[in-house]
């Protein structure tokens, strides 16, 4: 039972309550209101102005349980409805070497295993009649879990909540069934070519470093259940746990349900490492291809360090990388690589994240026959936008651009309230938001050309193809010489 039908489940209940006022409010009252004077109304779109619209963002209540539980509060009765989700350590980066994937399929395996008072069955029965959901799901650095149920059905749903992470099954069929799932899914992955260049990449960027391991068909067949239970052993620990819950229900009621829900849940044994080991940034350049042969596009993807997460100087690269290859439509690669030269239909940039440094990156897909023509027009735009200012108007568009899109991801009180619960796991700063939203006011012409000539090395690029060789365009002299690479 996903997320959409218990919100669509809560809003007909809500519905339902107000139809007799919204009746009578249609039959009683007056008639509209008078349209305005023709004179009054602009003579085009452009003359149109609108005041600013003062945004305050609404502030969770931290709350620290007994037991060393982080947890974010949201109270809104605007639906009856109740929507929850934790952010917990224990990501791919900690998985043993070897045992690629152990993260994955164990956060799989405590959802879907069942717990020791429900088969797994009876438990997936049991939330369909609920209208209500429960998740867990690992990640890179993070995992997380959730759950959405009725106001009504709160207290029982937070028992399994509870019940599937602290006492999961590990149902053996289960087991085998989620180990098959995914080594399905590897399989495909390395007979795509996006998926092979997506598994490629970041052992060419993170070199002898967890992130840069990816789960192989022989790494998957090797995990048992026994790791799975010691994985589970080991992280899922309550002061691991940071957990927003927001919607309808009273605060004090709340806090008392999660400390009977989580009462007696023993904290780890030993201190859980938050991050894993620091990587070496080093800017090295280079030159890849994994050969796929008869394909007829080249899968293309450059890249190198980036800005530290966490730091003000990122909030300037997501500016300048709207105008760079970010901004869809109107950014410089989609104009020159797509709109002008029609060399791809997709063409873009972006940093990414890491606890430890994530990257910049910039990809695209183009025919064979214009796989260095395309890298070529991609490397001088990044060289252009190190040297050359850009416009004001570019940076007012990217302004508005993240300014709009920033707000609107808060669209309702859970993904609020999960966001905070998400930023103080990532260890951000309370005032995150209101900081976030001044440092991009804040941004001049000068601070876009600072950071793309500190954080952008168009010489030292990373370049990684996956396509066919043979059919390629003629590579530029300055090139560094072609590695050639298997499917991992």
């Amino acid at each position: 039972m996903d997320r959409n039908r218990v919100r669509a489940a809560a809003l007909a209940a809500a519905l339902s309550l107000a139809a007799p006022s919204l009746a009578a409010h249609a039959a009683g009252e007056g008639a509209a209101a008078p349209p305005r004077a023709a004179t009054d109304r602009p003579r085009h779109p452009k003359d149109l102005a609108f005041p600013p619209q003062p945004y305050e963002f609404r502030r969770t209540e931290r709350v620290t349980l007994s037991n060393g539980m982080v947890v974010h509060l949201l109270e809104d009765h605007t639906l009856p409805l109740v929507e929850a989700a934790a952010y917990f350590r224990g990501g791919s980066v900690f998985d043993p070497a070897g045992k690629e994937g152990l993260a994955s399929i164990s956060c799989s395996m405590v959802r879907q295993g069942g717990t020791e008072s429900l088969d797994p069955e009876a438990l997936d029965e049991e939330l369909d009649l609920l209208a209500g959901s429960v998740s867990v799901g690992g990640g890179s650095e993070m995992c997380s879990a959730g759950f959405s149920f009725l106001s009504r059905d709160l207290g029982r749903g937070l028992t399994i909540f509870a019940d599937v992470l602290r006492r999961p099954r590990f149902d053996a069929n289960r087991f085998q069934r989620i180990k098959q799932v995914v080594g399905q899914g590897i399989q495909r992955q390395r007979q795509n070519p996006g998926g092979v260049l997506g598994r490629t990449f970041p052992r060419i960027a993170y070199p002898g470093h967890p992130y840069g391991r990816v789960s192989t068909p022989a790494s998957i067949q090797s995990i048992t259940e026994e790791d799975v239970r010691g994985y589970h052993a080991r992280w899922f620990h309550p002061e691991g746990f940071i957990l927003s819950v927001a919607g309808d229900f009273e605060r004090d009621k709340m806090v008392a349900a999660l400390e009977s829900a989580f009462e007696g849940w023993a904290r780890a044994a030993e201190a859980l490492p938050r991050t894993p080991p620091e990587v070496a940034r080093e800017y090295r350049g280079g030159h890849y291809v994994v050969p796929m042969p008869k394909v007829t596009q080249t899968n293309i993807r450059m890249g190198h360090w980036g800005p530290k997460e966490t730091s003000e100087d990122r909030v300037v690269c997501d500016v300048m990388n709207l105008i760079l290859g970010g901004g869809s439509f109107w950014s410089r690669m989609t104009r020159i690589v797509r709109t002008k030269e029609g060399l791809a239909y997709d063409v873009g940039s972006q940093f990414s994240r890491a606890g430890q440094g994530g990257l910049f990156l910039a990809s695209t897909q183009t025919k064979a026959s214009t796989t260095y023509r395309a890298i070529g027009l991609m490397t001088d735009l990044i060289h252009e936008i190190r040297e050359t200012p850009v416009t004001e108007d570019e940076l007012g568009q990217a302004k508005d651009f993240l300014v709009n899109r920033f707000i609107h991801t808060f669209e309702n009180p859970s993904s609020l309230a999960s966001q905070y619960a998400s930023l103080e796991f990532r260890g951000y700063p309370p005032d995150w938001f209101e900081r976030y939203m001044a440092l991009v006011k804040g941004v001049t012409v000068k601070d876009v050309q600072r950071v793309a000539k500190e954080y952008l090395r168009p010489d030292n690029l990373e370049i990684v193809l996956v396509g066919d060789p043979t059919a390629f365009d003629a590579a530029p002299p300055g090139l560094a010489p072609m590695k050639v690479l298997g499917i991992e």
